[in-house]
């Protein structure tokens, strides 16, 4: 039997091509939350069990790119996703800290309110990426959005003081 005589065209080859991108997709789910819970035991047989699909004989079956080709773009995208969900955790407890310290009336500080300001716009950058199986990692929690909150309402307030002034 020929390679191309192996796959299907139409419906067949849409349900081989949707098993696929199923996998992907739980490869994404599983490497999240082994990035928020390092720790998960289930996570990580879920991950190797999906890696064991990429990477068995019969992978061909399912479609002509190679199941270690697609594990190696998934791992690039976990890498990225990883390197960024670390900044963004940093910044977010970055924000609280900067809320805290001015909470007790020294949200007059130019500087920190500048700083927050930036901070504010590069964490709404990575809550943006583009990788839809990874948006999981980019959710605020309850405090960091109450500190963005404050953060903002303050630099309000310190500029329609400084422009009645």
């Amino acid at each position: 039997m020929k390679v191309s005589d192996r796959f299907h065209k139409g419906p067949v080859q849409d349900l081989l091509n949707a098993v696929v991108v199923q996998a992907a997709e739980d490869y994404r789910e599983y490497s999240a939350k082994l990035i928020v819970k390092p720790g998960s035991r289930q996570a990580a047989k879920d991950l190797e069990e999906v890696k064991s699909f990429f990477l068995s004989e019969d992978f061909c079956f399912y479609t002509k790119v190679g199941g270690d080709y697609i594990l190696k773009k998934l791992e690039e995208e976990k890498r990225t996703a990883e390197k960024l969900a670390l900044e963004f955790r940093a910044m977010a407890g970055e924000l609280v800290k900067l809320s805290k310290d001015l909470s007790t009336g020294g949200y007059q500080d130019t500087g920190k309110l500048e700083q927050a300001a930036s901070l504010i716009q590069r964490v709404k950058e990575v809550q943006k990426h583009p990788l839809p199986g990874w948006k999981k990692l980019f959710v605020l929690k309850t405090v960091e959005k109450t500190a963005i909150r404050n953060l903002k309402r303050w630099r309000q307030e310190y500029e329609q003081k400084n422009r009645s002034a």
